[in-house]
């Protein structure tokens, strides 16, 4: 298995950092001087050598290199090449300076033509095919024992060489990789070495096939091209539907992310980062603009850098990207060659060669874009699969985005739902329930009254309440009264419930109660909590106040309830104020006597003083 699609590049250059040229130097100089005293000048099985083959093994190790078939495999970009095919019979019908000089001829020429690797990526991958040759004939020579012959020895030999080739070739590309990253070598080598062991055994078997083939019916050779199409094809076709599966899955997770996600700023950069590691890209770039807005929310990745950030909408670079990409119906493929300037600044100024660019649309508006730009390495570039696939994001983070907006929009409207709940039902001042809500729960408590309990409500009133809002101010007043509606939470029952009816009043409701004794007992405990002094506008405050408790009878109604609390807190005031009177008949016939009364003196009165 040949791995040289694996190496990394920086947005922008087709070549390897700038510490790297001295390791592949050392390689290279490393790579000439095994070669010095060749271990092999004479082809193992001498019979098949000749020019014949030697141009069969340029065109095979030619092609290998032209055809390769990537996997993307955790974290890593493998490439099969079926180089061990060409390897295999280089080892059994050449020498071993043949065999590097037609692989570099047939191999090295490819990535140099066909694939345009720049000089210092060519001069490493020359120097690889040098070490590899090198090892796979000294291990095949050693192992594969006595030449001229094909036994089981030297097909142990060959495919142990090609085997130990196959390894060396993973281990020097993950140290070049380890290299430009200024990394240390971690889980994945050991990852590559397995799954690279496993491949390559299974295109040297076809290799030693077709060298047994060759040595006992060579006119039979040509049957040899359709297994290796087949396995060709096979390998085509599993990286495809693997490509496909991790494309499903990779969708799946970005939808889900940008649902989880606490906030929008944080889903677009997980989405970003998840994006560049599925193309395998060195840029990913996303704008949205929300529907209504004038700024866009600008997310960029690189390799090891993320930056988020929100700009006006009349950004130069992305208003003309957006104008020209919402134009299009289908993701754009741009490359440093196309004619359009406007792209063409796009891509300089991002530092990329390539890229896709896909609108994002929702409700027929355009609200936004993502890029993918510049995939690293020789070997990889942007296909029709890249860009359905981010095509396919871009549809579903569109309409991701837009749901979430909606589901934003609904939260909104549910918490303003609740906010005038909660200011229709409670004291805008105290937070305490209010008149209304106070009496709906009166009369709750009245209809779930049991046999043999009561309801019981109690009436509080501040003394002289009025001094304090003429002698300090309103403001002292709202505030004593703020402080006097916190210290109801501590003095009453849990299952009370406390309330400011206007002004100075409040209100507390005990359901379910079983004797007055039990009231008084809270209603005491509420009169000395609230007697404490207040601290507002800047002085202590004392506090005093008349509390009012009646218990309701059967059939009894609300509003009875209440005024019969009322009349007890009045009698309270009447009694020298700071204490807890309980509501007696008695009281209310003197307060209907005191109401006829006033009464009759003003119809007494009227009259004179209208004349």
């Amino acid at each position: 298995m040949d791995q040289r699609g694996t190496e990394q590049d920086t947005p922008g250059q087709r070549r390897f950092p700038s510490r790297i040229p001295t390791f592949v130097g050392a390689l290279l100089i490393l790579g000439l001087l095994s070669w010095l005293r060749p271990p092999a000048t004479s082809p193992y099985l001498p019979g098949r050598s000749g020019p014949l083959i030697l141009a069969a093994l340029i065109a095979l190790f030619a092609a290998a290199e032209i055809f390769p078939v990537h996997l993307h495999f955790d974290g890593n970009t493998h490439s099969f090449s079926l180089f061990e095919i060409p390897l295999a019979l280089g080892l059994f019908f050449v020498s071993g300076p043949h065999l590097i000089i037609v692989r570099i001829l047939g191999g090295g020429g490819a990535l140099r033509f066909h694939r345009k690797q720049p000089a210092t990526k060519l001069l490493f991958n020359i120097a690889c095919f040098m070490l590899e040759d090198r090892l796979a004939v000294a291990v095949f020579r050693f192992v594969g024992g006595q030449h001229g012959r094909f036994t089981i020895m030297s097909i142990v030999g060959a495919a142990t060489g090609a085997l130990a080739a196959s390894m060396l070739s993973t281990m020097l590309v993950t140290a070049v990789i380890c290299l430009a990253e200024s990394k240390r070598p971690d889980r994945r080598i050991a990852a590559s070495l397995g799954f690279g062991a496993i491949s390559a055994l299974v295109t040297i078997s076809v290799g030693l096939v077709a060298v047994a083939v060759i040595t006992a019916y060579p006119e039979a050779s040509w049957l040899l091209v359709i297994p290796t199409i087949g396995l060709q094809a096979a390998n085509h076709a599993y990286a495809k539907e693997r490509r496909r599966h991790r494309g499903l899955v990779f969708l799946h997770d970005a939808t889900k992310s940008l649902h989880q996600a606490a906030d929008l700023r944080t889903a677009l950069t997980n989405l970003v980062g998840k994006a560049r590691d599925e193309f395998r890209a060195a840029h990913v770039e996303l704008a949205y603009i929300a529907s209504g807005s004038d700024t866009v929310m600008h997310v960029s990745a690189r390799v090891g850098e993320t930056t988020t950030e929100t700009v006006p909408l009349d950004h130069s670079s992305l208003a003309s990207l957006m104008a020209e990409v919402c134009v299009a119906a289908a993701p754009l493929v741009v490359q440093s060659s196309t004619a359009d300037p406007m792209l063409t600044a796009v891509l300089a100024e991002r530092q990329l060669n390539d890229a896709i660019v896909a609108p994002l649309r929702a409700d027929g508006r355009a609200c936004g874009l993502l890029l993918i730009g510049h995939r690293p390495g020789d070997i990889a570039r942007f296909d029709r699969d890249d860009v359905v696939l981010l095509e396919t994001l871009a549809e579903n983070v569109a309409a991701a985005l837009e749901n979430g907006r909606l589901e934003q929009l609904l939260d909104q409207l549910r918490r303003m739902e609740q906010r005038l709940t909660h200011q229709t039902n409670h004291d805008e001042l105290t937070g305490l329930a209010n008149r209304t809500m106070f009496a709906r729960i009166v009369r709750d408590a009245l209809k779930q009254a049991d046999n043999g309990q009561s309801t019981a409500v109690l009436f509080v009133d501040l003394d002289d309440f009025k001094t304090v809002n003429d002698s300090l101010g309103h403001a002292a007043g709202d505030e004593l009264l703020v402080a006097l509606g916190r210290r109801f939470g501590s003095a009453i029952p849990p299952y009370a419930t406390a309330a400011r009816l206007g002004g100075d009043e409040f209100a507390v409701v005990l359901p379910c109660v079983r004797d007055l004794e039990e009231v008084t007992a809270i209603a005491q405990q509420l009169l000395t909590t609230i007697g404490a002094p207040v601290s507002a506008a800047g002085r202590v405050v004392p506090v005093h106040a008349s509390i009012g408790v009646a218990l309701s009878t059967p059939g009894q109604s609300t509003a009875e309830l209440l005024r019969n609390a009322d009349t007890a807190m009045y009698a309270a005031k009447s009694l020298g104020k700071d204490r807890v009177a309980v509501f007696e008949p008695a009281q209310h016939d003197a307060a209907v006597q005191r109401y006829n009364l006033t009464f009759d003196l003003h119809q007494a009165t009227g009259p004179t003083s209208r004349v």
